[in-house]
């Protein structure tokens, strides 16, 4: 082949080359994606690549975050203390009612529960679509269900019996139930720097309802609640988030399904 003819190729070659990267780049340039809402991107530290980043979010999304979480996240230990107040007259201060105290292992479909709420006392047993409820004397009395004081009775999943506890049977249903209760507003603190942890204050009307902490390393789940307002207060701890918990067969039965 000629040096001529090999000139010739190499300088179409060229060209086409060029004429294939003028078309990619004499396009207009694609629009980026909207920033997600509720995020403040000009307070983002890209360097900061170790915590999850809820506090960046609106205290509102933060909130639904940490509820999302904790729905997913599997098994998890509660244990707390709730005291409700009691409003006896219009201009009457609240008082304090009964204390209610909880200890919760498992997931919110399989889990054991124990309640003791002034002079009731009751334990869940709850498994593969099944649940048992057992108490002491005060709870059949309550209930008008002798047998619940001689040993497990089964229920169904929308018995009162376990319906009435439900928002403290789970972190997600007691944050829920926080959020359904009234106009709730929240706001994220950012965390001091290598902290891993982060709080989210709950507001209420104007008034503080409560600090929930929660994990700013992986997914935001939370650790810890302490609030209170007109109805009563709360101190709860969440742990062991991702565990799985042993559920025991529910002994002795006095009534089974």
């Amino acid at each position: 082949m000629s040096r001529r003819r090999m000139r010739v190729r190499a300088l179409t070659a060229a060209v086409a080359m060029g004429l294939l990267l003028s078309g990619c780049t004499g396009q207009p340039d694609p629009e980026p994606p909207p920033p997600p809402e509720g995020v403040d991107l000009s307070a983002i530290d890209p360097d900061d690549t170790e915590r999850n980043g809820v506090w960046y979010l609106s205290g509102e999304d933060a909130l639904r975050q940490v509820i999302d979480a904790a729905r997913k996240a599997g098994g998890v230990t509660m244990e707390g203390t709730v005291t409700e107040r009691l409003v006896l007259g219009e201009d009457a201060p609240p008082t304090p009612g009964r204390s209610i105290r909880l200890s919760v292992q498992g997931t919110p479909s399989d889990y054991t529960a124990s309640v003791t709420a002034g002079a009731i006392r009751v334990e869940i047993i709850a498994a593969e679509g099944a649940a048992h409820v057992t108490g002491n004397q005060a709870l059949a009395a309550v209930t008008g269900v002798p047998e619940i004081a001689e040993g497990f009775v089964c229920v169904t999943p929308g018995d009162p019996l376990l319906t009435q506890w439900r928002a403290l049977l789970s972190p997600a249903e007691f944050l829920t139930s926080i959020v359904d209760s009234g106009a709730v507003t929240a706001s994220a603190t950012p965390p001091r720097e290598g902290a891993e942890t982060v709080d989210i204050v709950l507001d209420s009307g104007g008034s503080p309802l409560g600090v929930l902490t929660v994990s700013a390393v992986g997914k935001p789940l939370p650790l810890r609640f302490d609030g209170a307002d007109t109805s009563g207060e709360a101190g709860l701890t969440f742990t062991g988030w991702g565990e799985a918990s042993e559920i025991p067969e529910p002994s002795p039965v006095a009534r089974g399904c």
